[in-house]
């Protein structure tokens, strides 16, 4: 395979991610008034189970049942940096107070 061949397959799979991403923020849009209750009660569980206001963490997987997608979207709104993580562990973490201002800007993503 020549160089150019791969540089197209890759520019393929960049085009179809992007429309794949593009999906999921329409669908993320519409479920928003639930994903932020979801997110508000987590929020509310923990301060009233641990009685204090540290930063929560999540894993990867807690996030995509936070926001009711899947595993391949979070990791194109990683990679977009739409969601801030960090690698402090095995698995991508991420905080709470990342997630709820990914979703308060989903409005402004989309008009982009």
């Amino acid at each position: 395979m020549t160089p150019e061949e791969r540089y197209q397959i890759k520019q393929h799979r960049k085009r179809l991610d992007e429309n794949y991403l593009q999906k999921q923020l329409i669908k993320l849009n519409n479920d928003k008034s639930e994903t932020l209750m979801r997110i508000l009660n987590l929020k509310s569980e923990h301060k009233r189970k641990y009685n204090y206001s540290k930063e929560i963490y999540l894993h990867q997987q807690q996030v995509v049942k936070l926001l009711n997608t899947n595993k391949r979207t979070v990791d194109l709104l990683t990679k977009d940096r739409l969601i801030k993580n960090s690698f402090g562990f095995v698995k991508p973490t991420y905080t709470i107070s990342d997630v709820l201002k990914f979703m308060h800007s989903i409005n402004s993503l989309l008009s982009k």
